[in-house]
C-alpha cells in the first residue's frame, strides 16, 4: 500500500480544552480503511507512550499523509480540526 494513500494513528497530548495539542513522538500506524484505524485508538491510548505522556488529555487521532506532515512541532487546536473536518475541510 502507497502510506500516501492510506490513514495514519497518530497520538496528540492535549490542554484540557483541547485547544493547544502536540502530537506526541510516536512512529504513527498505517491503516487502510477508517474503521481499521479507528478501532485502534483504545489500544494507542493503553500504550506505554500514551500513559506516560505529560499532558493533561491524550488523544488518538487518524489523519491523513498530508495532515501528518503538516504536524511537525507547532501546536494544534484539535476543537477547530474536528469541526473543520466535520464540515468536509481540512484543518490546516
Amino acid at each position: 500500500m502507497d502510506p500516501a494513500a492510506g490513514l495514519f494513528l497518530i497520538l496528540l497530548g492535549c490542554s484540557d480544552d483541547l485547544s493547544d495539542c502536540r502530537r506526541i513522538p510516536a512512529e504513527p500506524t498505517v491503516y487502510v480503511s477508517a474503521t481499521s484505524c479507528q478501532g485502534d485508538h483504545e489500544t494507542a491510548l493503553l500504550s506505554k507512550t500514551a500513559i506516560t505522556a505529560d499532558y493533561p488529555t491524550i488523544i488518538a487521532d487518524c489523519v491523513t499523509g498530508q495532515q501528518l506532515a503538516s504536524l511537525s512541532d507547532k501546536p494544534v487546536d484539535f476543537r477547530r480540526m474536528k469541526a473543520e473536518r466535520a464540515a468536509g475541510r481540512d484543518h490546516r
